[in-house]
């Protein structure tokens, strides 16, 4: 058995997987394009908010809005479209309004560590931060004016193609996973 694994946004992954270098990868398939020679398979939902460190300035606050957390600058994976479009609407800015990133990366870990070490906001999946949530080194802000984010996830894999035993095991595995989800709603 072989496995390669990669961390990269759903944009790099799709050109590793149209040569081949990769079977298959698990995203947000928002943005993921609908070409013919993509499969996706959703495979659930994953709800996700705005978190800080313990003692984090932010957290003396309330109430507290969106519009707020601008100046400590945002940290997350590359945020779909959509969700991109509510940050703006929520933090006050206009439809082409550039997001306060103060750090781009698609390194979960890495996005945790500068968290925890920084006055920086990360926008991040509930799953995904579950155990330092439950270490108290990270708090989810309770931010009312912002709406639910979820991302939409999915097994992507190029059409028609066979996969090794291995890997036709982890893709119907993976499409058929319930995830954790947050509150189901219409649409992105």
């Amino acid at each position: 058995i072989r496995t390669r694994v990669m961390v990269n946004n759903w944009g790099v992954l799709v050109e590793q997987l149209r040569a081949e270098e990769l079977d298959f990868f698990v995203a947000d398939i928002r943005d993921v394009p609908r070409d013919g020679d993509l499969e996706l398979r959703p495979c659930g939902r994953q709800a996700g908010r705005l978190y800080v460190r313990r003692g984090h300035p932010l957290l003396g606050q309330a109430p507290l809005t969106a519009a707020q957390v601008a100046p400590y600058g945002l940290a997350s994976v590359r945020l779909p479209v959509s969700v991109q479009a509510q940050m703006r609407q929520a933090l006050g800015l206009s439809p082409q309004g550039r997001l306060p990133v103060a750090l781009e990366c698609d390194d979960i870990p890495l996005l945790k560590q500068v968290c925890l070490e920084s006055d920086t906001v990360l926008a991040c999946s509930d799953e995904a931060l579950h155990a330092e949530v439950a270490a108290g080194g990270l708090v989810p802000l309770d931010l009312p004016d912002l709406p639910t984010m979820q991302s939409e996830m999915g097994v992507v894999s190029l059409k028609g193609r066979t996969h090794a035993p291995v890997a036709r095991f982890a893709v119907d595995f993976l499409a058929s996973a319930v995830l954790p989800s947050g509150p189901q709603h219409p649409g992105p």
